[in-house]
């Protein structure tokens, strides 16, 4: 019987991957074989496999989304008998929120600057009269600050929201 990889274990979340690690068996191995799913019933579910040199130890699984709960089998095989470690878990990390917003208003300009660790892969920014839903893009995907609007109606209110997205 071919031995599975032992102390498979999560190194580091972030938004869009997770770093795994484990140790491979004394025996050698052909390919390690790594299983993504939404699942802890890893087959019931499976996004995808991975199949990595025998020598690896230590891998990032990438292009996941943000904020979801994925669950990962590290397996070994040798010829065609393969053998898995008991699965492990994680949860992508949430996007960064925009903080500090603020704007500087002049007669009919809007002004605006953002403090954040730039991780989203897209910001786009809506206003919109008064508090209502309609609104209109402003800009888009841009991390550029600060980004000013020009030809506002003095004593109109405005709605302005910020968004950040990953991966589409």
């Amino acid at each position: 019987a071919v031995p599975p990889p032992s102390n498979v274990a999560v190194q580091r979340i972030e938004i869009d991957f997770v770093t795994l690690s484990w140790t491979l068996p004394v025996e050698p191995v052909d390919e390690v074989i790594v299983t993504v799913s939404f699942s802890a019933d890893i087959e019931s579910q499976k996004v995808r496999e991975d199949r990595v040199a025998n020598s690896v130890v230590l891998y990032n699984v990438t292009a996941l989304l943000s904020r979801t709960q994925y669950y990962f089998a590290v397996a070994t095989r040798v010829r065609n008998i393969s053998s898995v470690a008991p699965s492990t878990s994680a949860t992508t990390a949430t996007p960064h929120a925009v903080q500090n917003l603020y704007s500087e208003a002049d007669v009919d300009i809007l002004r605006w600057h953002f403090d954040t660790v730039l991780f989203a892969d897209r910001y786009e920014y809506q206003l919109a009269l008064g508090a209502g839903s309609a609104s209109i893009i402003v800009a888009d995907n841009t991390s550029t600050v600060p980004i000013v609007l020009t030809d506002l109606v003095q004593t109109t209110l405005y709605s302005f929201r910020v968004r950040s997205y990953v991966r589409g």
